[in-house]
C-alpha cells in the first residue's frame, strides 16, 4: 500500500512539473433549455416538496419500522450491571 501511495503521489507530482501539453481551459457551462417562467407555478411552493419527501421516507423506511413495531418483544428482564 506504501508503494502505491508513493508512485501515486510521484504520478501527480511528475504531472504537475514535467507534463508536457498546455493546460486545459475550463468546460463552459451549459445553458438552460427553458427558464423559470416555464415551470408549473406549484412547484415555487414548500407544500409539495415536504409531501413527496414525507411519502418517499414513508415509502422507504415504513415496512421495517411497521415490523420491527409488531415483533418486538418489550418484555425484556432488566439488566444486572454488577
Amino acid at each position: 500500500m506504501f508503494l502505491s501511495a508513493l508512485l501515486y503521489f510521484l504520478n501527480m507530482v511528475l504531472t504537475v512539473t514535467v507534463s508536457r501539453r498546455a493546460p486545459q481551459p475550463a468546460p463552459e457551462f451549459a445553458d438552460a433549455l427553458s427558464g423559470p417562467d416555464h415551470a408549473p407555478a406549484f412547484l415555487d411552493r414548500w407544500r409539495p416538496w415536504l409531501v413527496a419527501s414525507a411519502v418517499l421516507i414513508v415509502i422507504a423506511y415504513g415496512p421495517t419500522l411497521v415490523r420491527l413495531v409488531t415483533t418486538t418483544p418489550l418484555n425484556t428482564p432488566g439488566l444486572r450491571v454488577w
